[in-house]
């Protein structure tokens, strides 16, 4: 019994696997006695079925009664050789063909062959539990959101592991591998037994996979085409950053802002970008950039450039379906524009005569506003330059106004004369600051100015002092100086007229002489005058007043010495020190007396402030004693009291020491000059040897004669000399 020698493989058991129908080639032989009959049989082994069986009997005469066979020799009626070849079609693993053959002595000789068949192809197939996979991009691969496993199944009844060619790669690490095989198996129907493996893909990346397959018969399965996916379970990152952060109440920012939108996604497409970019009221918003892409950063921008409320929203979701974490919308304004600030109803520069073309007298005032869509606040500040300096007068301001986004103060009337200085601060809610106010010149322009400057004139002309003037007004000078006085009025000056008075004395001063004047007039401003009067006019000790007398064009009379004016101006020049005259009293001398009343006469040629006078007692030389607080003050309202009363003042040393007298007279005048005189070593004693021994000769001698001191003494009689008064500030 003879099988084909090429067969295609072994199969599990290590028979001989054959890819088709097999052709077992029997030869039957018996010489001695011949061939008398002849039995096969085709067995499924694993069912137990015999699918072929047949029986060949020879006849005695040496032919086949029964069955067919190929008798190939005989000899005589003996058939000695017989072929028969069995066509075996079974598609099987484990098939068992047995022939028996019996000679004509009865001798039976067996034989049998075991081999397996597989005709039938392997069919390949792979599964995976998750096929949820965004559809908009099949074209290009699947994207999935998680992870998935491929379930392999191979059905073949003749699967060796080894023969599974199985290519996974990821581009973006390494491939995952294939679990080990297992095996389900189909009794009934063997062809369908089927092996699994499963490979899971949970690591994100870029995959592929094919496989092929070849059965143990050689048998090749229909290859699974290589297979693309991408796994993708990381959400997009959205970030949003600005350029400017200085906002101002949290939403508002004064200047343009550049939004940096960055996305950081590996699967990034930009179709998926859903940008939501308003402005109030169907504004004209922006738009966003193309972004441009660094490995896995995608960046773009807006430009948030023109003043206006902006919403801004984006969300974002990739190829897998993964959504970003929501961003919360975002509502800003950019607000670049100044609040405007305006001023009505009066002219910056402008002299204001309070009165109408018949003289009477109407109202000067004005309204300050401020507005903007954004607006914060209006902070306003009025003042008047006076004498004493610059007086506030926000109080003139009242309350402010409720406007459509804003507010304003108006004033219907400013009473006092003076120069007002108006200015304004005005803020939005971005920040943006405006201090300077549009208003009209007085000459018509409209221009801009931080602080706006007028002037009401009802009453002609306003005098102002210079700093270094208003410090001597109404004060003693020991040294003279140059006196400034300004004037300012609605019109223009036709005439004036300076005049100084030196205490009875009255001149008329020439203009380029004594004093000189800085003008500025014209086109509707203010008038202004600066007369700067020389300091060689007040050379002279005296009482000095000025008085400055003009005309305006409209006939307006003013003069600085007038009540409404009150910008009188007088001061004294006193360079000459007071004089001290002590009449009883001398240096070296000794009086015998129980106490002596020092007189003196004290005189100023302007006016006489103050006067001092020390005492003090001694043994030794003067200069060894020091004087302690004053023993005697006058100070003005005694000495004008004793002026007024023609009184005497006296000053009492007592005489009951031994020891020497020293006093100390002080006289200071009201332009604080100062004289000082002293009269030292001298004895007021009640003993008459002191004055023995002082003067030798004279037992007591009584000091006479008047002493010129240049000051004034203490316990003394006070001899004022009374001179003309005169009133001075």
């Amino acid at each position: 019994m003879t099988i084909p020698e090429k067969v295609s493989g072994k199969d599990q058991a290590g028979n001989d696997l054959y890819q088709g129908d097999v052709t077992v080639d029997c030869a039957f032989r018996d010489s001695l006695s011949g061939l008398a009959k002849v039995t096969y049989q085709v067995e499924e082994v694993e069912t137990g079925n015999v699918t072929q069986e047949e029986t060949i009997v020879i006849g005695e005469e040496g032919t086949i009664r029964q069955g067919s066979a190929q008798i190939v020799e005989k000899d005589e009626n003996l058939v000695t050789e017989l072929a028969k070849s069995i066509k075996v079609t079974n598609n099987r693993n484990n098939i068992k063909v047995r022939a028996v053959f019996t000679d004509r002595a009865g001798y039976e000789t067996r034989e049998e062959r075991t081999f397996s068949i597989d005709k039938t192809a392997p069919v390949l197939a792979v599964t995976y539990d998750n096929n949820s996979y965004d559809k908009e991009f099949e074209s290009e691969t699947q994207y999935y959101k998680e992870g998935r496993t491929a379930t392999l199944t191979v059905t073949e009844r003749n699967f060796n592991e080894a023969d599974a060619k199985v290519t996974v790669t990821n581009s973006e690490g390494s491939a995952p591998t294939i679990s080990g095989w297992t095996k389900h198996e189909n009794r009934q129907d063997p062809d369908q037994t089927t092996y699994t493996a499963t490979i899971s893909y949970q690591q994100e990346g870029d995959y592929t996979f094919a496989m092929s397959f070849e059965d143990l018969a050689g048998n090749q399965a229909a290859d699974i085409p290589q297979q693309k996916f991408t796994v993708d379970t990381t959400a997009p990152v959205i970030e949003v950053t600005y350029d400017n952060n200085q906002a101002q109440r949290e939403t508002f920012y004064k200047e343009g802002r550049t939004a940096t939108v960055t996305i950081r996604e590996h699967n990034f497409e930009t179709s998926r970008i859903k940008t939501v970019l308003k402005a109030k009221d169907q504004g004209a918003a922006p738009g966003i950039s193309s972004f441009t892409s660094n490995g896995d950063v995608h960046t773009a921008s807006i430009r948030f450039e023109d003043d206006q409320v902006y919403t801004f929203d984006i969300d974002y979701t990739d190829k897998a379906g993964n959504q970003a974490a929501d961003l919360k919308e975002i509502t800003f304004c950019v607000d670049k524009t100044k609040p405007a600030l305006t001023v009505t109803g009066i002219k910056n520069h402008s002299a204001n005569s309070g009165r109408d073309a018949d003289k009477k007298e109407t109202n000067v005032g004005f309204v300050l506003e401020a507005s903007d869509e954004n607006f914060a606040g209006l902070t306003p500040h009025l003042n008047l330059v006076t004498l004493e300096g610059i007086k506030n007068c926000d109080n003139l301001l009242g309350s402010a106004q409720a406007v459509e986004n804003g507010q304003r103060y108006a004033v219907s009337n400013l009473k006092k004369d003076g120069i007002y200085l108006l200015t304004a601060t005005v803020t939005d809610q971005a920040g943006n600051e405006n201090k300077a106010a549009k208003v009209t010149e007085a000459d018509g322009r409209v221009q801009e100015a931080e602080q706006i400057v007028f002037s009401v004139n009802r009453n002609g002309s306003v005098y102002t002092l210079d700093e270094a003037t208003r410090k001597i007004n109404g004060s003693y000078l020991t040294k003279e100086q140059d006196i400034v006085i300004q004037e300012t009025n609605v019109n223009s000056l036709k005439e004036r007229t300076l005049t100084l008075f030196q205490d009875n004395q009255t001149k008329s001063l020439k203009e380029g002489e004594d004093y000189q004047i800085q003008k500025t007039e014209g086109n509707g401003q203010w008038n202004q005058y600066t007369y700067q009067i020389y300091k060689k006019n007040f050379s002279n000790d005296g009482y000095y007043s000025l008085a400055l007398y003009s005309v305006d064009a409209a006939d307006n009379k003013s003069e600085n010495n007038m009540d409404t004016k009150d910008v009188e101006l007088r001061f004294a020049v006193d360079k000459t020190a007071p004089k001290v005259i002590v009449t009883n009293l001398s240096d070296r001398e000794a009086y015998q007396e129980e106490k002596k009343d020092v007189t003196m006469v004290i005189d100023d040629n302007m006016k006489l402030q103050e006067v001092k006078v020390y005492h003090s007692t001694y043994n030794g030389n003067a200069s060894d004693s020091s004087y302690g607080e004053a023993a005697e003050t006058w100070d003005n309202e005694k000495i004008q009291q004793m002026v007024s009363g023609k009184e005497d003042f006296t000053f009492p040393i007592d005489g009951n020491t031994t020891q020497k007298h020293k006093v100390k007279i002080v006289a200071v005048d009201a332009a604080g000059t100062q004289k000082e005189v002293e009269v030292k070593d001298f004895y007021v004693t009640k003993s008459w040897i002191i004055g023995v021994k002082t003067q030798g000769k004279k037992a007591l001698p009584i000091a006479g004669g008047v002493l010129l001191l240049g000051g004034l003494g203490a316990g003394v009689v006070f001899v004022l000399r009374k001179r003309k008064a005169v009133n001075v500030k």
